[in-house]
């Protein structure tokens, strides 16, 4: 789902599609009509090999090697102040399901909450897994908090001479993070997809309204539309192509244009409004109304929540309009929804027949 106009070229069907046909065999096997009870059972048998052999296929095609996500939430900043209140539910609710796909190793979840999440702390957190992750691997970088801006620091490479930051624990501009340094550290970690999820502004007051909280700490200033985390975090694959190093597929979302506010809402979203969405599209809602794969990308993500962030910020008059960059050729997985069909299957099992784990 790559971004950009689709050439008209004759080519060989992609990996990405080959997958789909498997999974989509195994979607087959469980629509098909009941038979009569006396051959249930040997229908039972055989259909559960068939099936079987469809998702080890799908999974070999469309599987990452290890999976790591890097998940952090602020809500009790040093000053009061500057306190969020849904932030912490953001990034745990996001941790809780990605745990619920058996994919997803606990040990390889790394969550980061309130004065866990400290500029050095993340610094550390992806340094580890510099020295840990392969180019099979998948990377989930995904952050609810505050952001910022503030006057450009060398290299000068922003166009409207500031950098944007995400605000990790502290109070200072050198104790949070600024785009060039998140972009150098993901950088410098071998894994062949990268998926960013940032749920936070970078510039604005601070605004506290009936309706809900900004997510920005103060700053005199709004970004240039085109020059923003975004922006920068795209840089990473010209980077890498530069250096010589093994390219990456990255797929990025992020909960505002550049130019633009980002909100938590109270009851009945108690998240941030583009968290929100992003756990209904992640729960399965995605895939739903996307192509009903078995799994969830996180461009099925984004083009599930776009337009209802889009709608519900303007029917509340904020005008927050969530952003895609996207180079994956294909979809990048983030949750394997292959459970929630294998469970289908105890309707017909026998009893002494067991489940086999996938």
């Amino acid at each position: 789902m790559a971004s950009g106009c689709l050439p008209v070229l004759v080519k060989w069907p992609s990996i990405a599609n080959l997958a789909s046909v498997f999974k989509g065999g195994a979607a087959f096997l469980l629509a098909a009509p009941p038979l009569p009870s006396s051959l249930q059972l040997w229908r039972s048998f055989h259909e559960i090999c068939a099936f079987c052999f469809f998702l080890i296929l799908a999974s070999a095609l469309t599987g990452h090697g290890a999976r790591y996500a890097v998940i952090i939430g602020i809500a009790d900043y040093p000053r009061e102040e500057n306190d969020l209140s849904y932030t912490v539910n953001d990034a745990t609710a996001v941790a809780k399901v990605l745990l619920k796909d058996k994919a997803w190793d606990e040990g390889n979840v790394i969550v980061l909450l309130n004065e866990e999440a400290t500029k050095g702390a993340v610094a550390d957190v992806l340094s580890l897994l510099a020295d840990k992750a392969s180019m099979h691997d998948l990377l989930f970088f995904y952050f609810s908090g505050h952001g910022t801006a503030a006057p450009d620091t060398p290299p000068y490479d922003e166009h409207d001479s500031y950098d944007e930051y995400i605000c990790t624990y502290g109070t200072s501009f050198e104790e949070f993070i600024r785009d060039d340094e998140l972009s150098a550290w993901l950088a410098s970690i071998p894994v062949g997809t990268l998926v960013v999820a940032l749920d936070a502004c970078y510039s604005g007051g601070q605004i506290r309204t009936s309706i809900g909280r900004v997510k920005a700490l103060s700053a005199y200033y709004y970004p240039m539309k085109g020059d923003g985390f975004a922006v920068d975090l795209k840089r990473l694959r010209l980077r890498l192509k530069d250096l010589g190093d093994l390219d990456r597929e990255v797929v990025i979302l992020t909960s505002s244009a550049e130019n633009e506010l980002s909100w938590e809402l109270g009851p009945p979203f108690s998240h941030g409004l583009f968290t929100y969405y992003f756990l209904e599209a992640m729960r399965g809602k995605a895939d739903i109304e996307g192509n009903e794969d078995g799994i969830v990308s996180a461009e099925e993500c984004f083009f599930y929540l776009s337009p209802r962030v889009r709608e519900i910020s303007r029917l509340y008059g904020l005008n927050q309009n969530p952003q895609l960059f996207d180079n994956y050729q294909g979809e990048a997985v983030l949750i394997n929804r292959y459970p929630m069909l294998c469970e289908k299957w105890e309707t017909v099992l026998k009893p002494g027949w067991h489940m086999i784990s996938l």
